[in-house]
């Protein structure tokens, strides 16, 4: 945190799950709203969502990218999408962050390891573990990543 205050960089927490994130213009940063049905798991809407935001990606030539953990998107084993929830009543609120062509290094500067990580992460560090859609070859811009997003948030009705 230090180094974030050092470098001007402005700190919020956030109501939903999950630790610090870094976000910045190089990012699609997307949140929905959805109802919940009673009785309904939570990592049912992850699993849709990712399922949905997979087939819109691999529209632009994304290949290799699977749904790990509780909600991550990865390409080859590296995370390029995070995502979290908040849970009130019915209510079900759901952001994502897709890393489009943020440098790692960036990442890693203002974050620490986080106390909790998902299997797939193995203890790497985030440069190893952390990926880019430009670092992993596909060069598309937000402006085509976030029309595959609403694309895929289009189908679940939102």
């Amino acid at each position: 945190m230090q180094v974030a205050q050092e470098d001007n960089v402005k700190i919020f927490k956030r109501p939903t799950g999950g630790e610090s994130v870094v976000l910045s213009p190089q990012m699609v940063v997307f949140s929905a709203r959805f109802t919940k049905k009673q009785g309904e798991k939570p990592g049912v809407f992850f699993n849709l969502i990712n399922s949905c935001l997979i087939e819109e990606l691999s529209k632009l030539g994304i290949e290799n990218l699977s749904s790990k953990g509780i909600s991550d998107l990865s390409i080859g084993g590296k995370k390029i999408m995070g995502s979290s929830m908040y849970l009130k009543g019915d209510l079900l609120f759901y952001h994502a962050v897709i890393n489009v062509s943020e440098d790692v290094s960036k990442i890693s500067k203002y974050l620490k390891h986080p106390s909790k990580e998902p299997d797939y992460r193995k203890g790497r560090s985030h440069d190893e573990f952390v990926t880019s859609l430009h670092k992993e070859g596909y060069f598309v811009d937000n402006k085509e990543v976030m029309r595959c997003v609403e694309s895929a948030l289009s189908r679940l009705g939102k």
